[in-house]
Order: structure tokens, then C-alpha cells, then sequence
């Protein structure tokens, strides 16, 4: 179960609750810096959050952690960037209802395309005086 935070009054504060919900800095740290020890790693994902420290995150890893958390259930941070932009709160897509939409908008174009090759057999010649067959 993610708590949610009862305040975030920043981009840290809001990365922050990210890693929390993702196993706190080391757990996260193994994962966005493979290459490092994971105490090393874990040390530079609580420098990336610490408002005064010079180590920062890329907008790419940013954009890792706010997918992860969407993994995870993790919304606050996806809400406080929303929020501060001035955007309406996120609804995070079902993966599930995502793949039926793009089934459906699918199934639609080939409909239409079917269509379309049926008009032009039906009604044009291509250059050379070639018809189109089906």
C-alpha cells in the first residue's frame, strides 16, 4: 500500500515520494545506475534530491521515474507536476482498455483502407493504363 503524501510543495518533494514508493534511494539507485555499487548508486539518487546539492536528475530520468511510479500506483508526483502546470489531474490509462482502443482504431483503418482499395479498383487505372486487382 502507497501512502500518499499529506503535502508536496516541490519537484523534490514530489521525486521524492517517487523513490519512496519505489523502495527508497539504493533499491532505485540499482536500477537507474547499473554500473555503480548499489550504496554508490542509491547516494547518488539522495544527492539528485536533496534541493542543495548540484547532482541532478536528466529530464530521462525524470520521465523513468514518473513511469515507474505509474507501474507502481504512484500518482502524487504525476498530480503536482499537472497541478503546477496548470492541467486538470491525470487519469492513469488502464494498459488493458488502452489495448482495446488501439484494437478498435485498428480494425477501423483497415475497414477504410479495404474501402479505399475497393473504390480504386472499381473506379481508377493506375498510370500505365494498369488496373488495380483484388
Amino acid at each position: 500500500m502507497n501512502q500518499k503524501p499529506l503535502f508536496i510543495s516541490d519537484i523534490y518533494d514530489a521525486l521524492s515520494d517517487v523513490v519512496r514508493a519505489l523502495g527508497g534511494p539504493k533499491a532505485v539507485g540499482a536500477l537507474m545506475r547499473p554500473e555503480l555499487p548499489a550504496d554508490q548508486a542509491g547516494r547518488w539518487v539522495s544527492d539528485c534530491l536533496n534541493r542543495e546539492h548540484r547532482t541532478r536528475f536528466d529530464p530521462e530520468h525524470v520521465l523513468w521515474l514518473l513511469k515507474q511510479a505509474r507501474a507502481a500506483e504512484s500518482h502524487a508526483a504525476m498530480a503536482w507536476i499537472a497541478e503546477t502546470c496548470g492541467y486538470a489531474p491525470p487519469v492513469p490509462v488502464n494498459p488493458e482498455d488502452e489495448a482495446v482502443r488501439l484494437q478498435r482504431e485498428m480494425v477501423g483503418l483497415m475497414a477504410r483502407m479495404e474501402t479505399l482499395a475497393s473504390q480504386l479498383r472499381i473506379n481508377h487505372k493506375l498510370p500505365g493504363g494498369v488496373r488495380v486487382v483484388g
